[in-house]
């Protein structure tokens, strides 16, 4: 009787191990689901805190400037005012909707247009704010990572990039203000100053002709890039001597032969740091041999 008894229980052992195992699998799926949840939710609120955490400290870091300046100019007895916070957190709030969402390959119009709104805007700021000698109140280990735009093709994408910024980075005009020369260290050095020669041209031109805007000399820049059939490398170094004339009228270039022979379209920033690089690794192997 023990024996028919105990042959009656023995079937039911797979199918409990079976279910116990099932139900385990699904614990365990539903567990590794939730805290891989979980580590989304921290990752982004970790990336979003450490954008406010920057926002500010560069805040505070631009109010103790202006606080430093005030303090030598009225001897020692000045405040912040509240039009001084007020003009720096409009910027910020600028510099964050172009991050966050501003349309970056539209029309020319459209692209100009938004420059001319973030120049306006960076306008407010006091002169005084702007390092003209090139000392930084900031830690150079803290300066950022900047990568400048390797595809530029045309005038508009360099002043966008200084106006507005690329890759939701923020504007180049801005770093130059807070850092002065700095940001422009290591592997970008030509490139940005390459970049700042043209823009200093621009503002240049558009101080010396009144009624010319900078969006206008843009314009024309690029119309006597295009003219001279010639790419932006070889604008950095063939800058004319000026777009207007005694009189206030566009100069009127006209492509010469040499310019109708040949084409510089191909080469950028990136392709001559790659022939630097082919050149340093022929030179490298000759010292072996």
């Amino acid at each position: 009787m023990s024996n028919q008894d105990e042959s009656i229980g023995q079937p039911n052992v797979p199918n409990t191990s079976e279910h116990l195992n099932t139900l385990f699998l699904t614990q365990l799926k539903d567990l590794s689901e939730s805290i891989a949840t979980s580590f989304d939710s921290i990752s982004n609120s970790l990336a979003e805190l450490r954008n406010k955490a920057g926002s500010i400290a560069t805040l505070a870091a631009t109010l103790s400037d202006t606080y430093e300046s005030n303090q030598q100019q009225n001897g020692g007895d000045s405040k912040i005012s509240a039009k001084d916070i007020d003009a720096r957190l409009m910027m910020f709030q600028v510099a964050q909707q172009a991050q966050n969402g501003l349309p970056k390959h539209g029309l020319e119009q459209d692209s100009l247009g938004a420059v001319k709104k973030q120049k306006t805007m960076s306008e407010s700021l006091p002169d005084d704010e702007l390092d003209h000698s090139g000392k930084s109140y900031s830690n150079d280990a803290n300066l950022p990572e900047i990568d400048l735009n390797s595809r530029a093709k045309s005038v508009q994408d360099l002043w966008e990039e200084w106006n507005v910024g690329y890759r939701n980075q923020e504007p180049l005009k801005s770093l130059e203000r807070r850092y002065g020369t700095r940001w422009r260290r290591g592997r970008i050095a030509k490139s940005a100053q390459r970049r700042k020669k043209v823009i200093e041209f621009i503002e240049s031109e558009a101080k010396r002709n009144p009624g010319v805007t900078e969006e206008d000399v843009v314009r024309l820049l690029e119309n006597y890039r295009i003219k001279k059939n010639k790419g932006l490398f070889w604008l950095y170094g063939s800058l004319p001597n000026h777009l207007f004339n005694a009189n206030g009228e566009p100069i009127e270039f006209l492509p010469d032969e040499n310019d109708m022979q040949s084409k510089d379209e191909g080469l950028t920033d990136d392709s001559e740091a790659t022939a630097a690089a082919v050149a340093a690794a022929a030179a490298a192997a000759s010292v072996k041999h």
